[in-house]
């Protein structure tokens, strides 16, 4: 309050000025009583300026409108029914993973994408991964909603089962972020779906609120169940005082963790505020699943109803380096197998035509189990398998594949030195072999005296001396044969008769 006053004096009552004799232009000092003391500025701005404006002071307008402003409305005003508007948000999620190809490596923390339907506040979708929020993630979020629960399941080895009748579909608008809004790519897909495109100005949650505050339920609700998990309301954990070391999921375990608090949250949620006098005599079901049920029994929702393979054309990201070789068709080093592409022989073409071909790929980066690519002799698409004998598991995320690509690379220089040094080793280890051969048969040739078998004979000898039984390994006549088994047999019967004598005589 003393600053506040010597600011007020100081630009609104010290503003006279005076000329000097040699002509120059000066302050005049304040007279007393010219203006207000203390305590006269301190109840003038406590007690003559209204509560509110007070309030507004002490913070920013656009922290006021977010937290400190009066409702004016409900979160589902203008919307008709379900399936009318979906909220999608991105957060990091309050908890570490681990890797799926390694679980001693901890990956971070995941992005976490949430779609709720604003006029029954059910949740219609998700996404969990480990890049950044943006369009292409946002699509992906929206695949994981229109996407039929087996098709899903599939991805992520769970059985998702679902939790909303009928499922959902595309919605008329799409509410997100303005950073995904001015993507040139949103704009695309919107067209190409027949899709609104609905964002919030930035820093403003609060247009959006239904979304934010399923972000915080959900971190609230896993903290106190999850290992590695963090509680985002305790002030040092924004320090990131946590401990990763305590983290056990996967993005998949955290996926299936999350269907499952989804599918809870839509059956059970206290919902009865929003029932209406027409509601309960109809004996909808308080909850977020009962009202979205029963907006569509009454003919009130919204449904937009597409193909699957135009959505997987439209949403999940493409890649043009999927290739076709003699061994089958591969993308990002695995094999994909098809009874479609089996039946066509592409492998036996590409092998006979001497060269492969590039074709354009489907895929969903939360799993490298399929792919699908353009079906180019039918319709539709071809949905190709990952292969028992590809370089990665169906568990695996297209990033953790990568990550593990990755650090290959980064251990590149590492395992060509551990290369050459056991190289140098194993040529060191044969020269010597090498000199130590080359002394030991110059010391024979200088010993040696009279007549040297021949070839035939010295391998016959040999093999004798060696104890070895079959014969048939030793060339020469007949005779020579013969002769080598028999010596073989006595020499074996000679050593065996002794073998006995000492353990008689050790008797």
């Amino acid at each position: 309050m003393r600053e506040r006053y010597r600011q007020i004096i100081a630009s609104h009552f010290a503003k006279a000025k005076a000329f000097e004799s040699n002509g120059k232009i000066v302050d005049r000092p304040l007279v007393l009583g010219d203006y207000p003391n203390y305590q006269q500025v301190k109840r003038v701005l406590t007690k003559d300026i209204h509560w509110l404006q007070r309030v507004l002071e002490t913070t920013s307008q656009g922290h006021f409108d977010r937290t400190l402003r009066g409702m004016k409305s409900r979160d589902w005003e203008g919307t008709s029914g379900p399936g009318y508007v979906y909220a999608i948000d991105s957060t990091i999620g309050d908890i570490y993973l681990r890797s799926s190809i390694d679980p001693s490596w901890i990956v971070g923390r995941p992005i976490v994408y949430i779609l709720v339907d604003v006029w029954s506040t059910a949740i219609v979708g998700f996404y969990v991964c480990l890049t950044g929020p943006s369009w292409e993630t946002a699509q992906v979020s929206l695949f994981n909603t229109v996407t039929p629960s087996k098709l899903l399941g599939d991805l992520w080895g769970y059985d998702m089962q679902p939790s909303l009748f009928p499922a959902p579909t595309l919605p008329y608008t799409l509410q997100c972020d303005r950073g995904e809004y001015l993507s040139k790519r949103a704009k695309a897909t919107g067209m190409d779906l027949k899709l609104n495109l609905g964002y919030a100005p930035p820093f403003r949650p609060d247009l959006k609120g239904i979304v934010e505050v399923m972000h915080r339920i959900l971190k609230n609700t896993q903290y106190n169940f999850l290992p590695g998990a963090m509680d985002a309301r305790r002030a040092e954990y924004d320090l990131r005082r946590s401990n990763p070391a305590e983290a056990t999921m996967t993005v998949r375990h955290y996926m299936q963790y999350l269907h499952e608090c989804f599918f809870l949250y839509n059956l059970t949620a206290d919902r009865s505020h929003r029932l209406d006098a027409h509601m309960v005599p109809a004996g909808v079901f308080p909850s977020p699943a009962g009202l979205w049920s029963w907006g569509h029994a009454m003919g009130i929702g919204y449904r937009q109803v597409r193909a699957e393979a135009e959505l997987i054309n439209l949403l999940l990201p493409t890649s043009d380096k999927g290739r076709v070789s003699r061994s089958g068709v591969t993308f990002c080093g695995n094999d994909y197998l098809s009874p479609i592409v089996e039946a066509e022989q592409w492998s036996t073409i590409a092998r006979t035509s001497g060269k492969g071909l590039h074709i354009p790929v489907q895929y969903y980066p939360g799993s490298v189990s399929k792919i699908w690519t353009p079906n180019v002799s039918g319709d539709g698409l071809i949905n190709l398998q990952i292969s028992d004998l590809a370089r990665a598991s169906e568990e695996l995320t297209l990033d953790e594949m990568v990550d593990a690509f990755a650090y290959q690379r980064l251990r590149a220089a590492e395992v060509e030195h551990e290369r050459v040094l056991k190289s140098v080793q194993a040529w060191r280890r044969m020269q010597a072999i090498k000199a130590s051969s080359i002394a030991q048969t110059r010391m024979a040739l200088d010993r040696a005296r009279g007549r040297q078998p021949t070839i035939t004979e010295a391998r016959a000898m040999e093999v004798a001396l060696q104890g070895a039984t079959p014969t048939a390994e030793i060339r020469g006549t007949r005779k020579l044969l013969s002769e080598v088994e028999t010596t073989h047999i006595e020499m074996m019967e000679a050593l065996c008769g002794e073998m006995n004598e000492e353990r008689g005589n050790a008797d």
